[in-house]
């Protein structure tokens, strides 16, 4: 398990992602957030990647867990 402080402010609660999508029923539920949390708007000035459009989540949750430390 990565090391990772985590923490909650008044409006925003961040942990790491590990925990979340190795239980199937927590994955499912973040597949069907995302695409309402990544809106255009707010990947504007992020990699293409983050770009949902036409993508399946599962295939992009394996392919950022696999790139990266989230």
């Amino acid at each position: 398990m990565p090391i990772f402080q985590q923490f909650e402010t008044e409006r925003l609660s961040v942990a790491h992602w590990a925990e979340t999508i190795a239980v199937p029923e927590a994955r499912r539920r973040l597949a069907t957030q995302l695409p309402d949390l990544l809106t255009p708007d707010v990947i504007a000035h992020l990699p293409p990647f983050f770009d949902l459009t036409d993508q399946n989540m599962d295939q992009w949750i394996d392919a950022r867990d696999a790139e990266s430390d989230i």
